[in-house]
């Protein structure tokens, strides 16, 4: 059916990938017709030998639907908005999709399988106070689907096989079919954050020891909120002051990179040539060590101390002339450790250490002008460790609880500071701001949380460079909230200084909306009993009737884009019209990975077909409208398996 996916512009279908692959590793379990056979398939299990009275399993109501709704493609598409995009020419792979993100993500899937280095989350932590993203579920569907935009002319865009009456019954649910696909999305040595706190931090780690399998656990990290009560009082007079961040990875090929050494408190005041060193105790009284002894040899005085150390080690050291003793009797040896000795990089401990919310609140009302936008979004210090120790060079990383945008300030900062070209993308839900919700961002004209993640982006880009910071250095109340829309940034009354424009020319990010397909044919209700090439004879007639019109008033670039999308090129693709090509408007498209031609006129012209004797070898994208049968059949004798028609 792999013919008949790529003509309807389905994104995976990940239950068949599995079948198939099953099939082709044991195609006994498997009937005459194809099918499996749930009967050989539990001979290979063996049921006597694992009852189900004694299999550990976590199951919740509604789990076996909302894998289905992981595994379902969707219909949707991403569309490309210009007019929110910053320096798109210059974004390099930074993205904000503004949609719901698990069918953004099915979008993703096809281009970004196996690409994502880094995911980093922060989902609602169900506790019924979130700001974002209504975690009740409380909602029925239609009213919760219009309030975040995702339906257009009573056209659903969501994959649900069947109205539930709850759209995301419960936090299980919701979270369940996300991870499922941000899995298939990372790559072999990926690895995925997870923020959560203490009322689904049980039930995740069950999820995910499931979804990522449990030796993939490499640690649930904690991290301090602020240093005490603060003032708040409790009923059972304890405050929580942590969150944990889960880490799992994709296999066991992830690693983490460590932490470059610091060389505060190490300084060279003899000029030794063996570089920076520090004093290091050698003694540790009254922890049961064993007791060495050390002779200072200009004075001949014995130092005896109970020391961790060997006797050979420190002799060793003696001899290198890397012990100082003292001054006075009352003191012990101590050696000069050299920032050299260390080989490694410093290892990431469990216990994180202080990243006050409060402090990074502060910092985001200070980028728009001390309005409170959004309330307790992450730091961005903590986030910033995170990719420092996980990501480098053109690493990607995935954010699809986006919130107000702290991922992409954390990457485009740690960028700034290593001069690597981490890539950034956002999802989030375009969910809308009322005055209830919150009343400064929405007195500040933002109608929807995804407004506040692009307009953070636009401002942490202007921050991160010298002539903006000295204008942000100024006093904040002289300068005024911006809408989303605009394409000012701190700008003090309403003029941009000519450093806001150059600072913002350096970085970029194109902003895409999840949105109905640009073709018809989605909508084709298949009759799977029917053979393949009669479903594609129907197709055809189909995409005949319905998309004729369509094309002649069709935005060219967004049928490029759906269409590349979903036969595996990355959003950020390259693309120039190839100039040998005198009769058709052919492009060479090109990303990180892969490069084809792509032609989306409404007729190929036998001059086309001569001239693209010489790219046989490339990749030849066209529309099967754009075909008769002479012409179809010289193309696939020129491009054989390389031709793809949609």
């Amino acid at each position: 059916m792999k013919t008949l996916d790529r003509r309807l512009l389905k994104t995976p279908d990940l239950n068949a990938e599995r079948l198939e692959r099953l099939k082709k590793l044991f195609p006994d379990l498997f009937t005459l017709e194809g099918k499996l056979d749930p009967n050989e398939f539990k001979k290979v299990i063996d049921l006597d030998l694992v009852p189900e009275s004694e299999r550990f399993e976590f199951r919740w109501f509604g789990k076996s639907g909302a894998k289905r709704q992981a595994f379902t493609p969707t219909q949707a598409t991403l569309c490309y908005d210009k007019s929110r995009s910053v320096n798109p020419d210059t974004a390099t792979g930074n993205i904000i999709i503004e949609g719901e993100n698990l069918e953004a993500l099915k979008c993703l899937l096809a281009a970004y399988r196996g690409k994502i280095k880094c995911i980093y989350i922060d989902p609602p932590y169900n506790t019924g106070k979130d700001f974002i993203y209504s975690d009740n579920y409380t909602e029925g569907q239609q009213s919760y689907l219009e309030q975040i935009e995702a339906t257009k002319n009573g056209i659903k865009l969501d994959t649900n096989v069947e109205d539930g009456g709850r759209f995301h019954s419960n936090w299980l649910n919701m979270i369940y079919p996300r991870l499922l696909l941000a899995r298939e999305l990372l790559t072999d040595d990926g690895v995925i954050f997870i923020s959560i706190d203490d009322h689904e931090v049980h039930r995740l780690r069950n999820i995910c020891d499931e979804v990522f399998h449990e030796p993939n656990f490499i640690a649930q990290l904690v991290w301090t909120t602020k240093k005490g009560a603060q003032g708040m009082e409790t009923g059972r007079h304890i405050v929580p002051n942590h969150e944990y961040l889960l880490v799992y990875a994709k296999s066991t090929e992830f690693k983490f990179l460590g932490i470059e050494r610091s060389q505060a408190g190490f300084s060279n005041p003899d000029n030794d040539k063996r570089g920076l060193w520090k004093r290091q105790q050698m003694q540790r009284l009254g922890q049961g060590f064993p007791k060495r002894t050390l002779i200072d040899p200009k004075t001949g005085k014995k130092y005896t101390f109970e020391t961790p150390y060997t006797q050979t080690k420190l002799t060793k050291w003696l001899n290198e002339g890397s012990v100082l003793f003292p001054q006075n009797n009352t003191k012990y040896p101590i050696r000069k450790e050299f920032l050299a000795e260390y080989k490694n990089k410093k290892q990431l401990v469990s216990m994180l250490g202080l990243y006050p919310t409060k402090a990074s609140t502060q910092e985001l009302y200070g980028l728009f002008a001390d309005q409170k936008i959004f309330p307790n979004p992450k730091p961005v210090a903590l986030l910033k460790q995170l990719f420092e120790v996980a990501t480098e060079k053109n690493d990607i990383v995935l954010d699809f609880f986006a919130g107000s945008g702290t991922t992409a300030e954390a990457v485009l900062t740690c960028n700034h500071e290593d001069n690597h070209n981490r890539r950034f993308i956002l999802i989030q839900i375009p969910e809308r701001i009322t005055q209830k919700t919150s009343r400064a961002a929405y007195r500040a004209g933002f109608n929807k949380i995804s407004e506040i993640t692009i307009e953070r982006c636009k401002r942490a880009i202007c921050q991160l460079h010298k002539k903006a910071a000295q204008m942000c250095s100024a006093t904040p109340a002289k300068y005024h909230a911006v809408r989303a829309n605009d394409n000012s940034t701190l700008v003090k009354g309403n003029s941009m200084t000519t450093g806001d424009k150059e600072s913002l020319k350096k970085i970029g990010f194109k902003v895409y909306r999840l949105a109905k397909s640009n073709f018809m044919r989605v909508e084709f209700a298949l009759d799977y009993t029917q053979p393949e090439k009669v479903l594609i004879e129907t197709l055809n007639r189909y995409i005949k009737e319905k998309e004729t019109q369509f094309f002649n008033k069709a935005d060219e670039a967004a049928m490029l884009d759906e269409i590349l999308l979903k036969n595996g090129f990355m959003l950020d693709y390259i693309r120039t019209q190839c100039k040998i090509i005198s009769q058709n408007k052919v492009y060479e498209v090109k990303d990180q990975f892969k490069d084809c031609l792509i032609c989306v006129d409404d007729s190929i012209k036998p001059k086309t077909l001569e001239e693209l004797n010489s790219l046989k070898d490339r990749i030849f994208i066209c529309l099967e409208r754009a075909l008769d049968s002479t012409m179809k059949f010289n193309l696939d004798r020129l491009f054989k398996k390389k031709l793809l028609i949609v």
